[in-house]
């Protein structure tokens, strides 16, 4: 592949800072990509931190119970191991295509980002808040302006959580398919099939899947 050769080409450019997205970043950079994160809030953790950073989470594997605020604080350690780029209180306003294959993506300030692959982890919506009120809600209206019609608020995507733009993968509360989990650890999965099938997409020769454990322990 002709990919561009600039400093700002990323291997993922994720959009959304929330468990998904801060997941993906940990795994991604785990595989070797070069990755950023765009999220439209001026703090990471998504629908946890703006909804329920208080209440108790007891469905996290290996974890009894936990607070939001606790949950996003670990969460946040872990998607930070490996350095990615990370931009905050910028929204997505646009994602197309280049001759090289790349994707750019447009914020609402004008600038353009760029990346060989994209990951969509936006939750249920891009979180807003309400005109004169100190309250978030969830809109979906962005999303299917990127391009992305949305069924039963859902981006429709393959077994490897791709949509039908090339190259542009879901995971989280917005990907949709048959039996479809709206829980953390269905986000995790997601996250996961996503970034292995963009890395061997990136390189053909690479391994299907990698285990933290081979690459982590000294």
């Amino acid at each position: 592949m002709n990919w561009q050769q600039e400093p700002e080409l990323y291997d993922m450019t994720i959009i959304g800072g929330g468990t998904a997205g801060m997941y993906a970043a940990y795994y991604a950079g785990m595989r070797g990509m070069s990755v950023k994160i765009i999220d439209c809030l001026p703090f990471l953790g998504g629908t946890v931190t703006a909804f329920y950073p208080e209440k108790m989470i007891y469905d996290i594997g290996g974890i009894p119970k936990i607070s939001g605020a606790d949950f996003i604080s670990q969460m946040e350690e872990q998607a930070l191991m490996f350095n990615p780029s990370i931009i905050m209180n910028r929204t997505v306003k646009a994602i197309g295509g280049n001759a090289d294959a790349s994707l750019s993506l447009t914020l609402e300030n004008g600038d353009v980002h760029h990346s060989k692959t994209v990951l969509i982890a936006a939750g249920p919506g891009v979180i807003t808040k309400r005109e004169r009120k100190d309250v978030y809600f969830c809109d979906p209206a962005p999303i299917e302006a990127w391009g992305f019609p949305l069924e039963r608020r859902r981006i429709p995507v393959s077994n490897d959580m791709e949509t039908q733009m090339p190259h542009v993968y879901v995971a989280g509360d917005m990907a949709g398919y048959t039996g479809k989990w709206r829980l953390i650890a269905s986000a995790y999965t997601e996250a996961v099939t996503a970034v292995n099938h963009a890395k061997t997409y990136l390189d053909p020769s690479a391994p299907a899947q990698v285990y933290s454990s081979l690459l982590l322990d000294p």
